[in-house]
């Protein structure tokens, strides 16, 4: 339920935030690795989903990050999965579109197990030139 009311919350702000503010929308999971999947596993598995995220209206211009620990204090979590899209706007419209049978959610189900992203983050981020 906690998750339910999260998510409900982070889509409306997304859509009252997005006419007020073009700036870049960082979007980072928090997960852990399942089982035995390696590093290069979880990769191939971001790989697949970014490229069916940007067929999708919204993820057009998505870049994502996998970020592994080196030296960090990360309170259980083994690696953070970052979405960066070019404005709020664009990442509503993607969430929007998520559904069962959404391409990026058919890569998800294509890898089940690999991670557990149970908490996430949205921010709003300005270039530094």
């Amino acid at each position: 339920m906690t998750t339910i009311m999260r998510l409900t919350f982070v889509s409306m702000l997304m859509i009252v935030a997005a006419p007020a503010y073009s700036a870049t929308a960082v979007h980072i999971f928090d997960c852990t690795i399942s089982g035995d999947a390696s590093e290069d596993q979880i990769t191939v598995a971001a790989t697949k989903w970014l490229a069916a995220a940007r067929s999708m209206t919204g993820g057009e211009q998505f870049e994502a990050y996998i970020l592994f620990p080196v030296a960090a204090q990360t309170n259980d979590i083994d690696v953070k999965f970052l979405i960066v899209a070019p404005s709020l706007k664009s990442l509503g419209a993607f969430w929007d579109g998520y559904s069962d049978d959404s391409p990026a959610a058919r890569v998800d189900d294509e890898n089940p197990g690999f991670a557990e992203c149970p908490d996430s983050a949205l921010w709003s981020g300005e270039k530094v030139e």
